[in-house]
């Protein structure tokens, strides 16, 4: 039973792997329409990064089921199966499972690095519209500094000056 078990878990997390790569891929393309600041391209990007989000949590939905068989193979609770349980138990047989988690994990973490870039990107677009709307309109600068700089940081801008950096 064990051995069908980790058969499912590989193809559930080597779908997954494969739906994480897509959506990396997705995030470059979306940051790469930002910095060429052509926002009109977005509308199909969003549309396939929603629709592998809704794949991501259909498979994680399956994966939440297949743990809770493998906690019951293993006699133990599915909130104690661990990747190292199930290779304790198992052996050899999930090694391959082991290394296709730790190469998820791997995917996930450039994921939520490129998802913080875009994440500073927009907040730095939206900024500077705001930023811009108040030189134009002559408003007085903000006390507190609200655009990003190259160096991430934010920096002020006195009255009908813009706080960007090109």
């Amino acid at each position: 039973m064990m051995t069908a078990i980790l058969r499912d878990l590989e193809r559930n997390i080597e779908s997954e792997l494969s739906v994480q790569l897509r959506i990396q891929d997705l995030l470059d393309r979306q940051l790469d329409i930002l910095l060429r600041g052509k926002a009109a391209e977005l509308g199909d990007v969003l549309a396939a990064a929603e629709s592998g989000m809704a794949e991501s949590g259909r498979l994680e939905a399956e994966r939440l089921v297949l743990i809770g068989k493998a906690g019951d193979a293993l006699g133990i609770p599915a909130k104690e199966v661990t990747l190292k349980r199930i290779e304790a138990a198992a052996g050899a047989a999930a090694a391959a499972l082991a290394d296709r988690g730790t190469e998820l994990k791997e995917c996930l973490a450039r994921i939520r690095e490129t998802n913080r870039r875009v994440a500073l990107l927009l907040r730095h677009s939206v900024l500077f519209l705001d930023d811009l709307l108040a030189a134009v309109a002559g408003g007085a600068p903000r006390a507190e500094a609200r655009t990003y700089t190259r160096g991430a940081v934010h920096a002020g801008a006195t009255a009908n000056q813009l706080a960007a950096e090109a």
